[in-house]
């Protein structure tokens, strides 16, 4: 399985935030051993040139607004792999995709 680096930097936005700002309150070390382990644990996809055009043809077709343009860029990045699953926890913030990717 593979994660891109956005899944990873949106993870320790997360994991920093205090628990009482719907966070896990870890500390930055905390965080970053975290971090460590799921890069031991996924094959890391890399950013590229096609993920702009992408994104910005998903959110014009799904108009997307807000805060769901992140998870846009997301299947953008899909889409410049060639990626169709998607394993997530959130599934309501990609049902709109569902038309060209695969929610696991």
């Amino acid at each position: 399985m593979v994660i891109c680096s956005q899944v990873i930097y949106e993870f320790y936005v997360v994991a920093t935030r205090p628990e009482n700002s719907n966070g896990l309150g870890l500390s930055p070390e905390n965080a970053i051993k975290e971090v460590d382990n799921i890069i031991g644990t996924y094959i890391i996809i890399d950013d590229n040139n096609q993920i702009f055009p992408n994104w910005k043809e998903l959110v014009k077709t799904f108009r997307v607004s807000g805060k769901t343009a992140h998870d846009a860029r997301i299947v953008a990045l899909m889409q410049s792999h060639g990626i169709n699953k998607l394993y997530t926890l959130n599934r309501s913030d990609f049902k709109r995709f569902e038309t060209i990717i695969s929610l696991v």
